[in-house]
């Protein structure tokens, strides 16, 4: 069976988030001073990977994971804003990441139902 092209678009920009996400932990000054947060950054980048492996590979009700992801992310957009001002480049960088990951959640209920 074949996977629609945009199961491949959309797990290429979960791993860009991904990415900017191991770029941003290396901006963060201090991020890994006790242990809680060097576990926490390795379980959240390796469930990322997850979805995108799973999107990658055709996996249809992953979408709506990544949705409701997404509505949760939501509420952090306050705080996205506020790391603007605190240091642009994560705040930057943050704003890609959510666009990054709407646009895959776009792509993925762009596939018609009977592929």
């Amino acid at each position: 069976m074949s996977v629609h092209p945009n199961y491949i678009k959309a797990s290429d920009f979960i791993f860009l988030t991904i990415g900017l996400g191991i770029i941003n932990l290396t901006l963060i000054p201090g991020i890994f001073v006790l242990p809680e947060q060097i576990i926490t950054a390795l379980l959240t980048l390796l469930f990322l990977t997850g979805i995108s492996l799973a999107i990658r590979k055709g996996i249809k009700w992953i979408k709506y994971l990544l949705l409701v992801l997404i509505i949760l992310g939501l509420t952090s957009i306050p705080f996205m804003i506020k790391n603007l001002g605190k240091n642009t480049a994560i705040g930057i960088i943050n704003i890609i990441q959510t666009v990054f990951q709407f646009w895959a959640l776009v792509l993925l209920f762009k596939i018609p139902k009977e592929n």
